[in-house]
């Protein structure tokens, strides 16, 4: 059995920014109209993204959006998801 060698830095960043993060207890219909779907895929090789967002409106695609680029914040474990926001989110 391989032993995982934790990063203490790591451990406590995500301790810090925890206090950030709220969770708020939300009322979840059975039904849902929209939903939305996102994901990035990156060639570290040519530091190039691309970033995708589709909405469904009743189980049919009403929009979606593609972002093409570079990208500048590179991989780092257990922060990938900042990596991705990055190309999601709106300047």
């Amino acid at each position: 059995m391989q032993t995982e060698r934790v990063d203490k830095a790591e451990v406590e960043f995500f301790q810090q920014i925890q206090s950030l993060i709220k969770a708020v207890p939300t009322f979840v219909p059975e039904h849902f109209s929209k939903i939305c779907g996102v994901d990035a895929d990156y060639s570290k090789k040519d530091k190039r993204v691309v970033a995708t967002v589709v909405l469904f409106r009743d189980g049919l695609i009403n929009e979606a959006r593609t972002y093409k680029g570079e990208f500048t914040f590179p991989y780092i474990s257990g922060l990938f998801s900042f990596m991705k926001a990055r190309s999601l989110l709106p300047p």
